[in-house]
């Protein structure tokens, strides 16, 4: 591990944060990586506030392709019709995904097929809340505990139509179910490629003290129409473009953490 040491203060209330360095030793490939998996974290994070904010819940979401045809265009397909529906419904809709491999079943049966699992931010029972029986008798394995108002779980199985689908209402930590498949990604296949994808979250996933500032905005009507950071002196710069539909306006808010000298 490197000894650089970073220190930060926090001007608004004093507190000191100190980060040791230990990228130094990592590879290009490993770097890269790390880079991934903390956009994706911060990805998740944003879609879990987007629910909160919206009155939403998070369904895990599995298809599973029969086949061993991985092209993306059949999940671009089928969210194109989620999509469709919500929009029509106008209801709030966001939603992630990550590939699995699948190396037993290739072992068991030769099929190099995987499994989508998505996370889906939608209101409540919107989606259908399905639990699967493991011991359950074949045929039995599957039990609908409510059905969806704006999809029904019928619909999700014919318009996928490559596989099983499995919809039910998130247990647990949404990042922990991501993380789990994102490790096995780097595992079998050495880096991430494209095998993470979300909505577009914006400023839903930007740090914790600029969410808090354009969020504001959002609750007092405002349409936040772009968001960027910028570094001026010594701390970055949180830029914002909002409107209340008639004017619109641009806000510069300096970050409360500052690096200090060594």
């Amino acid at each position: 591990m490197s000894d650089e040491k970073r220190v930060f203060m926090d001007t608004s209330s004093g507190r000191v944060c100190e980060f040791w360095g230990g990228d130094a030793e990592l590879s290009q490939d490993q770097l890269d990586m790390k880079k991934r998996k903390g956009k994706a974290r911060l990805r998740i994070g944003g879609l879990v506030r987007f629910a909160e904010a919206n009155a939403c819940i998070v369904y895990f979401l599995t298809l599973t392709q029969a086949k061993a045809d991985n092209s993306p265009r059949r999940l671009n397909k089928f969210m194109n019709f989620v999509r469709a529906r919500y929009r029509a419904a106008g209801m709030p809709f966001k939603y992630a995904w990550v590939d699995e491999p699948q190396e037993q079943r290739y072992e068991e049966t030769g099929v190099m097929a995987k499994h989508w699992h998505l996370v889906i931010a939608a209101p409540v029972g919107s989606l259908p809340n399905v639990e699967f029986i493991e011991e359950a008798p074949r045929g039995q394995k599957y039990h609908m505990i409510s059905d969806g108002r704006v999809i029904k779980q019928n619909e999700l199985y014919k318009r996928w139509g490559y596989g099983q689908e499995l919809c039910q209402v998130a247990r647990g930590s949404v990042w922990s179910y991501v993380s789990k498949y994102l490790e096995l990604n780097l595992k079998e296949y050495g880096n991430m490629g494209r095998r993470f994808g979300s909505s577009m979250l914006t400023w839903w996933c930007i740090s914790l003290w600029a969410f808090g500032c354009v969020h504001e905005f959002w609750l007092a009507g405002f349409d936040v129409i772009r968001t960027w950071f910028t570094h001026e002196n010594d701390r970055r710069v949180l830029n914002m473009r909002v409107t209340d539909g008639r004017i619109m306006e641009f806000y510069k808010v300096p970050s409360p953490w500052v690096q200090m000298e060594q």
